[in-house]
């Protein structure tokens, strides 16, 4: 658990050190005079965090870290990370007078696009595709990809401790992998909180069409209860087929916690996306106190 403080001025990130697919986790994130975070992280397996690790078994997140490092110099973090308990935290939230809220984060179980990509001798070849393109992200079947029998499993692993978190907001990225997840975690919380969507918690958008999500409409009738007000409907408006920079998914988990600051309720799960969440601790946040957060959700 982890605490965080910081200036009203850029983004904020979260991520997990302990999950590879389904992952929950909390920490405080304060935000000078207007607001603390106390946010979470749930893990059910550690396997793949592990592997993700490892520049020889998945060159991919060697690539991530390298971006951030280099986005690093350019943006400053608008929050500093704690141990959620720890009296520095206590003592930094009363001297700046900030607000405290509790944020669990929450990543998807496995989709089918991570089983392709761990199953296929093929990797991502989008910045030079071959005809066809192999890569494992952009094969049809994987489109605004659904979650594995074992992400199934994973997310309903996280029931006990999601019901348990106190939550009173749930929001949620519309893309279906996080919409399950969101779904099955918190399907036993007594009362169920009211779920939103939300546009700007998505995976890194463009090139892969499993990050391309499904018409609202569609995301509707599966999850009824979920509240997708300003969402455009019809096809994805955000979708292009040129990766978006890692540039852009920091502005994103910068609007993130602007909107998360702007919410009445104390107590709030977001669910989302490991990328999106490493970019939002690895930038948005200082989190020096706590080096692990820094790791790959």
């Amino acid at each position: 658990r982890q605490g965080f403080t910081g200036s009203d001025n850029t983004h904020s990130n979260t991520q997990q050190h302990t999950m590879s697919d389904s992952k929950l986790k909390k920490a405080s994130l304060a935000v000078l005079g207007a607001i603390v975070f106390a946010s979470d992280k749930f893990s059910t397996v550690a396997e793949m965090v592990e592997d993700r690790a490892s520049a020889t078994k998945f060159p991919e997140a060697v690539k991530h870290f390298k971006a951030l490092e280099v986005l690093r110099e350019e943006l400053a973090p608008v929050a500093r990370a704690f141990p959620l308990d720890s009296p520095a935290l206590k003592e930094a939230a009363q001297k700046e007078g900030a607000i405290v809220k509790t944020v669990h984060f929450v990543r998807h179980g496995q989709g089918v696009h991570n089983l392709a990509a761990l199953t296929s001798v093929n990797k991502c070849d989008c910045k030079n595709p071959g005809n066809p393109p192999v890569c494992p992200y952009v094969q049809p079947e994987v489109k605004d990809a659904r979650l594995t029998e074992l992400g199934e499993s994973q997310a309903t692993a996280l029931q006990e401790r999601a019901a348990q978190c106190g939550a009173t907001l749930v929001v949620v990225s519309p893309l279906q992998r996080a919409l399950q997840t969101a779904h099955l975690a918190f399907l036993k919380a007594d009362p169920r909180p009211p779920f939103q969507a939300l546009e700007d918690a998505r995976e890194q958008i463009g090139a892969h069409v499993c990050d391309c999500r499904r018409p609202i409409a569609d995301a509707k009738a599966q999850f009824p209860y979920v509240c997708f007000d300003g969402l455009a409907e019809g096809e994805d408006p955000l979708w292009t087929t040129a990766r978006e920079p890692k540039t852009g998914v920091a502005a994103r988990a910068q609007n993130v916690v602007r909107w998360l600051r702007t919410r009445p309720e104390e107590n709030i799960a977001v669910v989302c996306h490991s990328s999106f969440l490493l970019t939002l601790f690895n930038i948005a946040l200082d989190c020096s106190p706590d080096p692990t957060l820094y790791e790959w959700f």
